[in-house]
């Protein structure tokens, strides 16, 4: 969805989130949602255990140093983290959007598809614009990596840090752990959520026109589409945030069982 309405992929209007879920609905039936979610699950579990991986080493690195509890430090340590893993992914990732986006605009608009998979997307964009098109909003998409994951893991090991170790067991641990790896997610996943619209528009928009930085694509949308369209399908991503399985499971694991 977010993806969708992001990008406006329907071509159509809808008044908030719930108006755009009974238009998708009522066109294209409900197994629209989770079409071509596979292969976002296939990438999600390694790309977040590797950036909590990362995560984990550097504060374990930091900690003869620094103060593991120390606020900043852990806002760092995970923006670092998000920034390291972002980098080895990202053309990857950016086919990714391109291949979603692609099918979802034939899909909506009845347009013959472009790719033919990640694997035809990143073949094309190397054949008509070169090596470098790969990693075309690289920059942009870095820093919002640094914005997400260090306020995410930075908030969350913050907020668990202050919870008693006793507190941290049983059922009503796990439900505290829930609840700040929720608010975690839902305020990184806002505060970035700018960052990532840019980063989006410059990999879809980039081949087709003027726009080849993120200063021109941030000077594009203000100009065409106003502030608000910064903010465009953020709605669906603070829903999604409710739901961090994979951090609960981690923080849990790693207080129940590593100590």
């Amino acid at each position: 969805m977010k993806l969708m309405i992001a990008t406006n992929a329907t071509g159509g209007h809808y008044r908030n989130l719930f108006d755009f879920i009974r238009q998708v609905r009522a066109s294209k039936g409900l197994s629209e949602f989770w079409r071509g979610n596979m292969t976002n699950c296939l990438r999600f579990a390694p790309v977040q255990g590797a950036v909590l991986a990362v995560n984990e080493l550097i504060l374990a690195s930091w900690n003869s140093k620094t103060d593991r509890q120390d606020f900043g430090s852990k806002l760092l340590a995970g923006g670092i983290a998000g920034t390291v893993v972002t980098f080895f992914h990202f053309p990857i990732d950016s086919a990714r959007v391109k291949v979603a986006e692609d099918k979802s605009r034939s899909r909506w608009k009845e347009t013959p598809k472009q790719f033919n998979g990640v694997l035809d997307c990143i073949r094309q964009t190397v054949n008509n614009n070169g090596l470098t098109a790969l990693h075309r909003g690289a920059g942009v998409t870095l820093t919002g990596a640094f914005i997400h994951r260090g306020l995410q893991l930075g908030l969350f090991g913050q907020m668990m840090s202050m919870i008693p170790q006793e507190s941290k067991k049983g059922v009503t641990g796990l439900f505290k752990t829930y609840l700040c790896a929720t608010v975690a997610n839902a305020v990184a996943a806002f505060a970035s959520y700018p960052v990532d619209t840019i980063r989006r528009r410059l990999i879809l928009e980039s081949a087709h026109s003027s726009c080849q930085t993120a200063r021109d694509t941030f000077a594009m949308i203000l100009e065409r589409e106003g502030a608000r369209s910064f903010f465009r399908g953020a709605s669906a991503v603070i829903f999604r945030s409710v739901g961090p399985i994979v951090l609960t499971l981690f923080e849990r694991s790693r207080t129940t069982w590593f100590q």
